[in-house]
């Protein structure tokens, strides 16, 4: 059984990670943000000013997403993901999919998924991510979800809510609103 969810669980990561244009498989098959709603940052670890988590919007194409923080402080050296996705169900995301993680960012195991394919492309190196002068910033991040075994239908509409913490800290929390094409 948790053989079964951490494959899930790594193809997720890694389908979702994929830089608009990327594969899993053959078949094309898209989640298109809709919208990015940033609850909350820690101002004690990230610049106010610069920080950006939103959805770049698109007429000819795939709406795409921006990444732009300054990290001012040294993070926690241990940082965790929380992440549930709920379905919409007559104009509510109120219905479970099963998708419920809560994991290491830096663990060694998920390395691969985590620092290769979404913090390197932020430009970040290290996990977790050092202070460094200058901002991590990366523009036309598009989810693609090729090759995960989602038993998701066209058109629906699914809401990622997020938090990355370390033990007692919240560092930010996120929803993302998206819709599987």
């Amino acid at each position: 059984m948790f053989k079964y969810h951490y494959t899930l669980l790594v193809s997720l990561f890694y389908c979702m990670s994929k830089i608009h244009g990327g594969k899993c498989d053959e078949q094309r098959r898209l989640m298109e943000l809709e919208d990015i709603i940033v609850d909350y940052f820690n101002t004690t670890y990230f610049d106010e000013d610069t920080f950006d988590i939103s959805v770049i919007y698109n007429a000819d194409s795939d709406n795409t997403m921006r990444i732009k923080f300054d990290i001012i402080h040294e993070l926690p050296s241990e940082i965790f993901l929380k992440m549930k996705v709920w379905g919409r169900a007559f104009g509510q995301y109120q219905v479970p999919t099963g998708i419920s993680v809560d994991i290491n960012v830096c663990d060694n195991q998920l390395k691969k998924y985590f620092l290769e394919q979404i913090l390197q492309t932020i430009g970040i190196t290290d996990c977790p991510p050092k202070k460094v002068s200058g901002v991590y910033e990366f523009e036309g991040i598009s989810p693609n979800i090729n090759g995960l075994p989602l038993y998701a239908l066209p058109g629906l509409h699914l809401l990622v809510d997020s938090e990355v913490y370390s033990t007692n800290i919240s560092l930010m929390k996120v929803k993302a609103y998206m819709n599987i094409d």
